[in-house]
């Protein structure tokens, strides 16, 4: 009967147990958990096939989610089917569609995806992508950079014109994450509840694609 690497690994001599082991290979040539030559018994064989069936089934990538292959999907004006009508569904729920889930890409929906991307700091193209995808399926701003003190890029600005709104800055809009703007932050941040380190994080801009803006 063919022993099975479980069966192996839970030996009651307790010198079959290959989890320990840098390899198989290493195993095979006699390498016991601690790195020294040792005997082990016949079973080694078996256990070091079993071994790498597991790590090969461990290894191979598993089968794509809905929401991953629902990624992949362009959508824009003129498109039609069960995907748009998915994507009116979602529309809805992030508070942003109230027509008709008929599957017509119509003007109406484009106007829903620039609402939602430009709440979730998208590029308002009006066109569904792979980041538009995972921002509707998550509810969260995607693909957006950490910003700190002497930070410097475009989504500065998009901060600086966030925080405008709520009142913490008004200083220049420059794109120059500077000790104003991070005291601003850090205002914004004692008042959602979140550790006022100064620094944009993923909290952070979730917290700031609530803000009206």
């Amino acid at each position: 009967m063919q022993t099975s690497a479980q069966e192996i690994m839970s030996s009651p001599t307790g010198f079959i147990n290959i989890s320990g082991m840098s390899s198989p290979a290493a195993f095979a040539q006699g390498e016991s958990e601690a790195g020294y030559p040792g005997a082990f018994p016949v079973q080694a064989t078996t256990a070091i096939s079993a071994y790498e069936v597991a790590e090969d089934a461990r290894s191979k990538p598993s089968p794509e989610s809905p929401d991953e292959a629902q990624e992949t999907v362009r959508l824009q004006l003129g498109a039609q089917g069960a995907k748009v009508e998915e994507l009116q569904q979602l529309l809805v729920q992030r508070g942003v569609y109230s027509g008709c889930c008929d599957g017509q890409f119509d003007q109406l929906t484009q106007q829903a995806v620039r609402a939602f991307q430009y709440q979730l700091f998208l590029d308002e193209d009006g066109v569904v992508g792979p980041l538009t995808w995972q921002a509707l399926c998550t509810g969260t701003p995607v693909n957006l950079p950490i910003l700190h003190l002497g930070s410097t890029a475009r989504p500065v600005i998009t901060v600086q014109r966030a925080l405008q709104m709520t009142g913490d800055y008004c200083a220049a809009i420059d794109g120059e994450f500077s000790p104003a703007l991070a005291s601003a932050v850090q205002a914004f941040q004692r008042r959602s509840g979140l550790v006022a380190d100064g620094t944009v994080g993923p909290l952070t801009w979730q917290a700031l694609s609530q803000v009206p803006h």
